[in-house]
């Protein structure tokens, strides 16, 4: 049974007001590694206002961390965002929140002549040797990029689309995720305005944050994922149009489709407080999502 939200936080403490302050000294001060704009700008419609004290859309997770979603079709953002809220043993009777990892994008070097590579190193406040292994592991996988000739051209259409020149390069940036004891490093390509449910994903790797070892994300899912809350899109293949329109739009599917017997999570993958998924059909065409809900 799912508790309200307010038994999140200990009697007697104004936790809607805390939740409504936090998220917006968010907005206000979050900086999205992939753009100059700060989020005022880049993703809300109108000025958040707050969410009410039932709301719904909630989760925490490990470490007393409380994490408020909000999905499409939300009134504030054009697209879903998650918001992750750290608690106190004051506050909260799910203990104190704290930071398990931190990322640290920088600059690695032109890639392609119209792409410049960012790379990420992955700090673990408790396990410094799993970190250093992850780090170990990510500069041997992104020393190796593009690594075959079939990504290569499909990066090389992308910046042409997007207008990229040597003189002004797409920056390729990773987007790191966690669930559980699980970190994902992945690249998708990225619109003008940030991530896109409907864009190819490059690449990704997932590890185990407790060894510092890779894994298999697909085999550590729990095998009840919510598919009926989750809106899947035909992956774009071909970039068309202007440089400042999104290209022709992936298919969407209809939002009660449920995979067909036989369907295979094929990849998987992290973003800020959601789950991406490529779905694999017996006719071998394959569905994409983001999906930003709780689930577990």
């Amino acid at each position: 049974v799912r508790k309200p939200l307010s038994d999140v936080f200990f009697d007697g403490f104004n936790y809607i007001e805390f939740i409504n302050s936090e998220i917006t000294r968010q907005i206000l001060s979050y900086e999205y590694p992939f753009s100059s704009l700060p989020m005022e700008e880049q993703y809300l419609m109108r000025s958040y206002t707050g969410i009410p004290n039932d709301y719904p859309n909630y989760e925490v997770r490990d470490f007393g961390l409380l994490v408020i979603h909000f999905p499409m079709n939300n009134p504030f953002f054009e697209n879903q965002r998650s918001f992750t809220i750290r608690l106190t043993e004051e506050i909260s009777p799910y203990g104190e929140g704290f930071d398990s990892f931190t990322s640290t994008y920088h600059y690695a070097r032109r890639m392609l002549p119209a792409i410049d590579l960012f790379t990420c190193d992955i700090k673990l406040l408790d396990l410094p040797d799993a970190a250093a292994r992850i780090n170990g592991q990510l500069r041997v996988w992104t020393d190796g990029f593009p690594l075959d000739e079939n990504t290569r051209e499909l990066l090389e259409e992308f910046a042409s689309w997007r207008g990229a020149t040597a003189e002004n390069p797409y920056r390729f940036q990773p987007i790191v995720g966690q669930w559980q004891q699980y970190l994902s490093v992945s690249y998708v390509l990225l619109l003008h305005v940030g991530p896109s449910n409907h864009m190819p994903l490059v690449y990704t790797k997932c590890f185990d944050m407790t060894t510092g070892n890779e894994i298999s994300l697909v085999d550590a899912l729990p095998g009840d994922l919510p598919y009926k809350d989750m809106m899947f899109y035909i992956p774009i293949r071909h970039f068309e149009g202007s440089i400042m329109d999104d290209p022709s739009p992936g298919s969407s599917i209809p939002s009660s489709y449920i995979p067909d017997e036989g369907s295979v999570i094929s990849i998987a993958w992290l973003t800020s407080g959601s789950l991406g998924l490529i779905i694999t059909e017996p006719s071998g065409r394959e569905l994409q999502t983001v999906y930003s809900g709780a689930w577990s």
